[in-house]
């Protein structure tokens, strides 16, 4: 039976969640987002303030409905138009792959390259070892890179999946490995994983001497 120690490569970070803060042993550490943003691998500078703070609030209540229904807790009368339909995807998600999750929302860090993130989940699908990242707006190519980012965290090799939940109820499911073809792009995974790196490396040198 594999279980959180089994997966995860090194200690585990605090984690604020309303400013979205992570540290160990008291100091701070960048996250995923922070990074990419700073580096240009996220650039919603052209979407209006409003759309993207209102995406982003949509977004993050999908999250937190799925995560309850998960962890046994969720509360449906709780859910709005605009995150049933997303959440009765991921339930729909889970049923139709057999998808038991093993890992649920967990902040990881990289210390080598001093960076943490938090993968959705990581669990078994059909049997398989996979990580597991929910998004509930279009594909972006920058999500290759995120999932790249939370591989390293890891210590074991597994399956990649990107699941697209729809305000329908239904889900679309992206199989992130070499060949395949995301955002009109063919999936590199070590060129993805390369250009992370070089980005948290540059991030951090730019951090110290700049």
């Amino acid at each position: 039976m594999i279980n959180q120690a089994d997966l995860i490569k090194y200690p585990a970070p605090d984690f604020e969640s309303g400013p979205h803060l992570y540290s160990v042993g008291g100091k701070s550490i960048y996250g995923f987002s922070e990074i990419a943003k700073a580096m240009g691998i996220i650039n919603y500078s052209a979407v209006p303030v409003h759309i993207r703070e209102r995406a982003m609030a949509i977004g993050s209540a999908i999250h937190l409905g799925c995560e309850y229904w998960d962890r046994g807790t969720l509360d449906e009368s709780s859910l709005s138009d605009d995150t049933r339909g997303p959440v009765d995807a991921w339930k729909d998600f889970r049923q139709c792959n057999k998808f038991e999750p093993i890992v649920i929302e967990l902040p990881m860090q990289n210390q080598p390259y001093r960076y943490c993130c938090t993968p959705d989940r990581v669990g078994l699908l059909d049997g398989k070892l996979t990580l597991v990242e929910i998004k509930t707006g279009e594909p972006q190519p920058w999500h290759m890179i995120q999932i790249e980012a939370q591989m390293l965290c890891l210590k074991k090799k597994m399956q990649k999946l990107i699941v697209q939940l729809k305000k329908d109820g239904t889900w679309s499911p992206h199989i992130i490995k070499d060949g395949y073809k995301f955002c009109k792009k063919t999936v590199n995974e070590r060129e993805n994983r390369m250009i992370w790196l070089s980005a948290v490396s540059l991030y951090h040198w730019k951090k110290e001497n700049c």
